[in-house]
């Protein structure tokens, strides 16, 4: 098992929608707040003996209808990955003149994370459930591999 970081979203996607932007002049290489994409904070933990990947995902303030859970493959390698992905608006406006009238220190935009899977996970192997700002996500992943299956590749 292993986690993938969070891609940044093509045109396609559901949450690339116009309907948060600001006309609010903004410094250079600063993103909006509708731009801006992070990470979710997330534990991690497989069970052998269950064959169960359990995540734990930190999205306070996000409510269960704001978060998106897909099960797909990517198209490029094949990979199987489960996505949560969101967006959680500011609840304070900007300001006309851009002037800062609010102290942020909470992250705002565009959130997700990717989780790679069996290429078997069907979506009734995953279970998610949320509560108190934490999404608890079980995927049943099937019989573990015999090992790793590591190999070094050399820089050439």
């Amino acid at each position: 098992m292993s986690c993938s970081e969070f891609a940044v979203n093509g045109p396609s996607s559901p949450f690339m929608g116009n309907e948060n932007r600001s006309a609010v002049a903004r410094p250079v290489g600063v993103p909006s707040a509708d731009e801006r994409r992070y990470l979710i904070r997330t534990d991690t933990h497989y069970d052998p003996a269950t064959q169960m990947l359990t995540a734990l995902l930190e999205i306070p303030g996000v409510k269960r209808r704001d978060v998106r859970i897909t099960i797909g493959t990517t198209i490029y390698n094949h990979q199987r990955q489960v996505t949560v992905q969101g967006v959680l608006n500011a609840y304070f406006p900007p300001t006309a003149d851009g002037r800062p009238e609010s102290l942020r220190e909470r992250k705002y935009g565009r959130y997700g994370r990717r989780f790679t899977v069996p290429a078997n996970t069907r979506p009734q192997d995953i279970d998610a459930t949320m509560e108190d700002g934490v999404l608890l996500l079980r995927i049943n992943c099937g019989v573990p591999a015999s090992s790793a299956d590591e190999h070094e590749i050399p820089i050439r």
